[in-house]
């Protein structure tokens, strides 16, 4: 029984691939980003609770919502938010669950900027230099994510089954190689 933790910038397809794994591979899908919204009294989303109350509110609800899954038993599959690697708190009860494996989704920076771009720039881009801040923010996260020895799924515009399939057959070759 394995716990596959899906992390990515945001726009990089954790939710959508994620959703299609855990349905392939029969598992319980959470997505830790809605488990936020449960952690709040008024229900908000995500980027609400951040531009609203301000990042040390939203990484407490992140770290409660991921300390509910320790109590979840594998397998199961998380998509993580795109700024989870950088709640210190969370990571860290996510890294103690046992038989777990990280895949970070690689998206090309410049593709996710655009989708975010496209959205509305959120309150963590700097709106006087959206994109440098942006690029900044990425490598950071990156950097970060790197600690942890992540499998690298390159999506790099591929469909959710064609990363659906390569995780799978990650999983039947038990993660080596």
């Amino acid at each position: 029984m394995t716990r596959l933790f899906l992390f990515g910038l945001k726009h990089s397809g954790k939710s959508s691939v994620g959703q299609e794994l855990a349905r392939r591979l029969g598992w319980p899908f959470y997505d830790l980003d809605e488990m936020i919204s449960e952690e709040d009294p008024d229900r908000r989303n995500p980027r609400a609770i951040f531009k609203e109350s301000g990042r040390d509110v939203f990484q407490d609800y992140e770290r409660r919502a991921a300390s509910r899954l320790g109590a979840c038993p594998p397998p199961l599959v998380l998509a993580l938010g795109g700024g989870t690697v950088e709640n210190s708190a969370a990571m860290k009860i996510l890294d103690g669950c046992s038989n777990r494996v990280w895949i970070w989704l690689e998206e090309d920076w410049d593709v996710l900027y655009e989708r975010i771009r496209q959205g509305g720039l959120p309150s963590f881009l700097d709106p006087q230099n959206p994109r440098e801040s942006f690029m900044t923010m990425a490598a950071r996260r990156r950097e970060m994510a790197e600690s942890y020895a992540p499998r690298i799924l390159k999506v790099g515009g591929r469909s959710i089954d064609e990363c659906v399939e390569e995780i799978i057959d990650w999983k039947e070759a038990g993660f080596a190689g």
